[in-house]
């Protein structure tokens, strides 16, 4: 289940002022790059393209190797090949850090590696070396020596980054988030379940994210449905209360309304909680191409909690980017009924802290409503 596809990972050393010739024989180089230890933070990581000769890529002439049709450029993604669930997000002596599930050697899922990527402003991002490593021993390996480097979290600790493992399954067939305890962020012992979900829609929890935020316990959870279907998966925030290592949540909803949405976590900066999911091809609509990548991150958002119930919008440096305002209407909107309605559906066009626009849809009317959650917002 946990594929290891036959391949190898190679390390050496530049000495400086040296040439070096690089012979390639009966073998492909799914990803290659190199970089100076002492500015890799500031520079990034040099890529490196074998074809007929060597081509080198850094942070400043990167956009020349990402030319491919299908490309997101507005969104993180890595160099090349596979990206899940962002990692051990933090912020640690100037830099956003974000980790990442990746796959070096192809497009798919597989081959369980740590990303990194670091950036000033969470909007320009710099590609870092490959931060963690399945190991060795696991490769080609069946039965129950399995595993890889999956999700995790960071912690900083006397200005170290440690990075972890957390845990959430299923227990006796329910969702459930797992509690475990550590002295020294070592060793690690189980205390207990947090929380347990009963919903018979969803089969297996993964990716927990708990924190407490403007007075509340917040807990969010990424959920794989109980039948496998491929969209099905939801991302829940819960609000509530948490004692003697139990949380009792008292509200709940979508974080997202999207499928292609999924795995989200968050850190705190400066008083604020800042949450990023992964973008993932849930539908199958990702375009293989040479060269190209499978996966994203979301674009960060800003959690609050307000009368109980958790909003996000995206941070306000994305927001300033979006400086042309449309102008006044009309404007039309093109439907096709599938089926017939019989009651009354409701599309959400827009939704922030002060409220939601919604677009009723019924047999013989369209109603455009805008629904406040607070009276008092302007």
């Amino acid at each position: 289940y946990y594929k290891f596809s036959g391949f190898e990972t190679f390390l050496f050393i530049w000495e400086k002022e040296q040439e070096y010739e690089v012979e390639i024989c009966e073998l492909e180089v799914s990803l290659a790059y190199s970089y100076c230890p002492d500015c890799v933070l500031e520079q990034g990581v040099r890529f490196i393209e074998f074809k007929d000769k060597a081509y080198f890529y850094t942070k400043d002439n990167l956009k020349d190797a990402l030319t491919q049709d299908y490309r997101n450029t507005f969104h993180f993604s890595p160099y090349k090949n596979w990206m899940n669930d962002p990692n051990g997000l933090c912020w640690f002596k100037g830099y956003y850090h974000l980790f990442y599930q990746y796959n070096p050697n192809g497009q798919e899922w597989g081959n369980m590696h740590w990303g990194h990527a670091v950036s000033k402003d969470l909007l320009h991002w710099v590609h870092q070396p490959v931060a963690a490593y399945p190991q060795i021993e696991l490769n080609g390996c069946e039965g129950e020596y399995r595993g890889g480097a999956f999700s995790g979290s960071a912690v900083i600790e006397k200005d170290v980054i440690h990075l972890f493992m957390i845990i959430a399954g299923s227990c006796y067939d329910r969702p459930a988030v797992f509690r475990y305890e550590s002295d020294d962020l070592k060793s690690w012992k189980y205390a207990g379940i947090l929380y347990g979900e009963t919903d018979p829609q969803y089969g297996i929890a993964e990716c927990p994210d708990f924190f407490y935020l403007d007075g509340t316990w917040v807990l969010i959870v990424s959920y794989i449905y109980a039948d496998g279907r491929k969209d099905g998966r939801d991302v829940v925030w819960y609000t509530g209360t948490y004692k003697d290592g139990k949380f009792d949540p008292e509200n709940k909803g979508l974080l997202d309304e999207g499928k292609d949405y999924y795995a989200p976590q968050s850190f705190e900066v400066e008083g604020e909680r800042i949450s990023a999911g992964w973008n993932c091809h849930r539908l199958g609509q990702h375009i293989a191409q040479p060269g190209s990548a499978n996966g994203s991150l979301s674009l960060p958002r800003k959690l609050a909690v307000k009368n109980g119930k958790l909003y996000s919008q995206v941070i306000p440096q994305i927001q300033e980017l979006f400086t042309e305002k449309a102008e006044n209407g009309p404007y039309f909107l093109s439907m096709r009924k599938t089926k017939e309605i019989k009651e009354s559906t409701v599309l959400s066009l827009a939704g922030s802290l002060a409220g939601k626009v919604n677009l009723y849809i019924g047999e013989t009317a369209l109603k455009l409503t805008l629904e406040k959650e607070d009276a008092d917002a302007k």
